[in-house]
């Protein structure tokens, strides 16, 4: 396997609180991407998804939830009620993201003749730590490393980090709206909202975020535009 003349890949990283907006934003992002959603407000979404061949996203949430349910734990609630296992299988889960991360980097940069040109990974987390956000870059780079091991050339991957700034009051409220394990213990969510850390690339060994935006979400108005923006400079 060798890379492919003029194949690139993006990494759009969304964090922030739970009910910021940003599973909305991926799923808006990827209908716009098949074809569907004609409103006027969409317009900003068609164009972000038109410079994509391929749209994909790993949703954290759900690869945790997998890992859960193979230690057949059906009933674990929040991460309060976390035992010692579940809170491993947790960690597990986050080794597991980006395991699936670089399987898709990989299928995409093959020369098959079956791949994408252009393909957009949308990494669905919290990410309310810069470490967390961290892994992912360097992720990344070692894709990048080993592609040129192989065989001497580099992919061109981009990396883009959008926060959604979203007031804490509008998060609790969606939150609350939620059912079953989707609802996030309400005091979970406060003391995420006062250890977040939004991304800022003059913080120490934070030069990784210089591409990002951040975007107010609690109006539910989705600021595509302005994410397209951040892309383009990558």
């Amino acid at each position: 396997m060798h890379v492919e003349e003029g194949s690139f890949a993006v990494c759009l990283l969304l964090c922030g609180l739970p009910g910021s907006g940003k599973s909305t934003f991926a799923r808006d992002v990827a209908s716009a991407g098949a074809g569907q959603g004609s409103q006027q407000r969409d317009v900003s979404l068609k164009v972000l998804s038109s410079k994509f061949d391929q749209i994909d996203s790993i949703e954290y949430d759900k690869v945790a939830r997998n890992e859960l349910d193979q230690q057949q734990r059906p009933n674990c609630g929040g991460f309060e009620e976390f035992e010692s296992n579940d809170l491993e299988a947790w960690r597990r889960s986050r080794t597991k993201a980006l395991e699936i991360l670089t399987q898709k980097l990989d299928a995409h940069f093959t020369t098959d003749g079956s791949h994408s040109e252009s393909l957009l990974v949308m990494l669905d987390d919290n990410f309310h730590l810069r470490s967390m956000r961290r892994d992912v870059y360097r992720t990344c780079q070692n894709f990048l490393k080993q592609q040129y091991a192989l065989d001497g050339r580099i992919p061109t991957i981009g990396f883009c980090v959008v926060y959604f700034d979203t007031p804490l009051e509008t998060c609790l409220e969606r939150n609350s709206s939620r059912i079953g394990k989707e609802c996030i213990p309400e005091a979970v969510v406060v003391r995420m909202a006062a250890s977040i850390e939004p991304p800022d690339e003059s913080k120490p060994n934070a030069s990784f975020e210089r591409c990002h935006v951040t975007i107010d979400n609690s109006s539910g108005d989705r600021d595509t535009g302005r994410c397209f923006g951040a892309i383009k400079c990558i």
